[in-house]
């Protein structure tokens, strides 16, 4: 989770500045590899921005909260992602839901065996 208000970042820093191994908080601006913690949500405001604002030019705010909930749905539902061998995101995540609920229940029934047997 992301917190950025100006209150909490400065508790953070006077946090992590005074006991940083005990609390075990890290600043992501000094931390090394910070250049990849945002690269996929920058990514994301790319794409948006060139594939949908730029080319609509939204006038009203009810039709950019409009245009961004199409947009969304397009992104996750039907738009191919190279990253993802060119499938779309929704299907990946249900997959990968069905298969964790799967392993789970592969093991609640391993559990119940080993219990009952």
């Amino acid at each position: 989770m992301v917190f950025a208000g100006a209150a909490f970042v400065v508790v953070l820093m006077c946090l992590s500045y005074q006991r940083p191994r005990r609390v075990g908080i890290c600043v992501s601006i000094d931390c090394r590899g910070c250049a990849l913690d945002n690269i996929f949500i920058e990514r994301l405001w790319r794409s948006l921005k060139h594939e949908d604002i730029y080319l609509r030019d939204y006038a009203t705010v009810a039709d950019l909260e409009a245009g961004l909930q199409r947009y969304f749905t397009f992104y996750n539902d039907e738009r191919p992602h190279q990253s993802l061998n060119y499938y779309v995101p929704g299907k990946v995540h249900q997959a990968m839901v069905s298969l964790t609920l799967g392993k789970l229940i592969v093991s609640l029934h391993e559990c119940s065996f080993i219990l009952v047997g």
